[in-house]
């Protein structure tokens, strides 16, 4: 492989570990020591000749390879995703360092194509794009040089060795390549910008890849919650819910809304939520849901008071699939005659409907009805030791020792005899003192929950809640984690709450005595619409700009109506507004002669004269051929008109004493003054 080539390779590899760096799932302790071996690779390139080195490296892989073996056998398909890109950048690394003059790099190519092409499947961000768009047009003109030097390699009367094209062949493949690359990436931008795509279907690889593609994250939507790991919605306005109150006003409609609980707290791979279906004699922690009559769904089967507050419930996202309904629901009526069937309780008291997702182009929405009681909910009074176990269980060696001190000393400063409840408010009261709110990604969040906990990073509602649960269980309180969303931020609308993806939220819930289970929001209230280190003008340009980027890849078929109906408006608006449509109109056609000014033809005017004279002969310059031997050239050739023979023979002329009329001065000046001296 020639050296021309090797810092292509070296690029195309680093954006392969950004495209992992921007999917999260991998940590940088991977990320940073493949990307510094990358980076090297340049000088690491003198080490392959000494073969201590190349068991030096061969050794550490085989290493590599097989703790990745080991974590994948542990947690299965919860390290699929992180292992696989770990062991496909790891790939990378070797290949890149390995190359010697005579390998081919195909597969580093085809590789690094398949890195770029799964890791699309978990970003959708504003930053995956830019990174993408480096990649096109490093990756087409790489392949094209590469294919050059190869054949310059087996090019017959070659000498063997590496190869050597001539710099004007090298300039010619990379001016040839960089715009037809362009060209596809605008090609590729338009097709994207203007049809429209479906984001909720499920993904290749399953809910979990159809989560990820939608920008779906931990909270509301998956079954496990990693704390740090991202996965927060802020800036997704795609609607979920709409809820609006039937007996009663807004006041009446519940903050918190339950999707899915989480019990069992490993420490490093996060929560895991409570899938199993709900056993026939009880539920594990909670109130039965029953079925009191078809379409109804009570908790124990205790029948609604009828004067009860009742709301109103449309699940407009089918990928949601858990029927989200407040702690205090007391009963569930489907509404509709074609409402689909069967909704299967689980568990930990929630509901899940089996059908949701199943066929998404074919679903409409959901509608349901929510009854609310004020009786407390959970038995608290019957729970076994074992159960009860599960709700206070850290693993050993989980949470550090700096993590389990804090606990303590909030236990520390109550009376030996304190209740849970007071307990609980004493862990709530700890993080509004001195935790701050911080998006995932952003400067200054937390990578991890004891960077959280220890107070020198921020975190969003996921780090809240899991921290929350970790002190209240250090403190003996039974508690689990739970997702939903937040109405009490939602946006009201027509007399109706319109929650999104982005007012997906995580709290905590704690069994109390004589209560049951109480929900615990550590969460400041006022930044779970919003970031509160965004405030620089930086940031809300940020804010702004990814804002813009989730409209476009939420393109669907009602936005493509809209802006069909936009247009179809535009010459009414014009008609009414002819001063602001001619100032359009002469941005426009200002912005069309830069562009015809920016790709003019600057080279000389006597060089365009000889290569139209030369088309016009039906003649090509061969490379590294002079005017003069192109003239020369033609005149052998007997197909070519006397006229178009004259014309190029005067273009070469002129070409000549234009570019050799400064030298032929000095040369005259230079006879002259020789002729006086003398």
């Amino acid at each position: 492989m020639a050296e021309l080539l090797r810092p292509w390779l070296v690029a195309i590899v680093l954006l392969n570990v950004a495209f992992v760096q921007i999917t999260g799932a991998v940590s940088a302790f991977w990320v940073g020591p493949l990307c510094a071996l990358a980076a090297a690779a340049p000088w690491l390139r003198r080490l392959q000749h000494h073969r201590p080195y190349r068991l030096l490296w061969n050794a550490a892989v085989i290493v590599v390879f097989g703790i990745l073996v080991l974590h994948a056998r542990e947690r299965l398909s919860q390290r699929l995703l992180e292992d696989g890109l770990i062991l496909a950048l790891l790939c990378q690394v070797h290949l890149l360092n390995n190359l010697g003059p005579r390998q081919k790099p195909d597969l580093l190519f085809f590789n690094s194509f398949l890195i770029a092409f799964v890791t699309a499947f978990f970003c959708e961000d504003l930053l995956y794009l830019l990174v993408f768009t480096l990649y096109a047009l490093l990756l087409l003109p790489s392949i094209q040089l590469a294919a050059l030097l190869d054949g310059a390699a087996v090019e017959p009367g070659v000498a063997p060795g590496p190869a050597r094209p001539s710099p004007a062949a090298v300039r010619g493949a990379l001016r040839g390549g960089l715009p037809r690359t362009a060209v596809a990436i605008a090609v590729t931008a338009a097709v994207f910008l203007t049809w429209p795509r479906d984001f909720r279907r499920e993904g290749w690889v399953g809910e979990t890849g159809a989560l990820q593609q939608t920008g779906l994250g931990a909270a509301a939507f998956a079954d496990t919650v990693r704390p740090g790991s991202g996965g927060t919605n802020a800036l997704d306005e795609r609607e979920v819910l709409r809820v609006r109150p039937v007996r009663g006003d807004a006041a009446t409609i519940p903050a918190l809304w339950r999707s899915r609980t989480f019990v069992d707290f490993d420490g490093r791979n996060g929560w895991q939520a409570e899938k199993k279906p709900q056993k026939p004699g009880r539920a594990m922690f909670d109130a039965r849901w029953l079925v009191a009559r078809p379409g109804w769904w009570t908790r124990d089967g205790a029948p609604a008071e009828p004067d009860a507050p009742r709301v109103h419930v449309q699940i407009v996202d089918p990928l949601l699939r858990r029927i989200p309904v407040p702690l205090a629901g007391s009963a569930v009526q489907l509404l509709g005659p074609g409402a689909p069937e069967p909704v299967m309780p689980l568990i930990d008291g929630t509901l899940e409907h089996t059908q949701l997702g199943q066929d998404v182009r074919a679903y409409g929405s959901l509608d349901y009805m929510v009854l609310l009681g004020d009786r407390a909910d959970g038995r608290a009074a019957d729970l076994t030791l074992s159960q009860r176990g599960r709700l206070i269980r850290l693993p050993a060696g989980s949470v550090s020792a700096d993590v389990l001190a804090i606990a303590d000393r909030i236990r520390g400063r109550l009376p030996r005899d304190a209740t849970d409840a007071e307990l609980a408010a004493a862990c709530v009261a700890h993080f509004a003192a001195s935790y701050r709110y911080v998006l995932p990604g952003r400067p200054g969040a937390a990578r991890d929950l004891e960077d959280f906990l220890l107070a020198t990073h921020g975190g969003h509602c996921e780090l809240f809640a899991s921290a929350l649960a970790v002190l209240l269980r250090r403190c003996g309180v039974p508690c689990r984690l739970v997702s939903g969303f937040r109405a009490d931020g939602a946006d009201a609308s027509h007399g109706e709450i319109v929650v999104r993806r982005r007012h997906a939220h995580a709290w905590v819930e704690a069994l109390l005595a004589g209560r049951g289970w109480v929900a615990l929001d550590a969460t400041p209230a006022a930044d779970v619409d919003g970031d509160a280190t965004g405030g620089s003008a930086l940031e809300r340009l940020a804010d702004a700009i990814a804002a813009l980027w989730k409209r476009v890849t939420a393109f669907d078929g009602d936005t493509r109506s809209g802006a069909l109906a936009w247009l179809a408006r535009l010459p009414r608006a014009v008609v009414a507004r002819p001063r602001s449509a001619a100032t359009v109109l002469g941005l426009l056609l200002a912005l069309l002669g830069g562009l015809r000014w920016l790709r003019r033809d600057r080279r000389p005017r006597s060089i365009r004269e000889l290569e139209r004279c030369a088309a016009r002969a039906g003649l090509a310059r061969h490379p590294n051929e002079t005017p003069s031997q192109l003239v020369a050239r033609a005149a052998t050739i007997a197909g070519i008109r006397p006229d178009a023979l004259a014309a190029l023979r005067s273009a070469v002329e002129t070409h000549r004493r234009e570019r050799y009329a400064g030298v032929d001065s000095q040369r005259s000046q230079g006879s002259s003054r020789a002729t006086l001296r003398r």
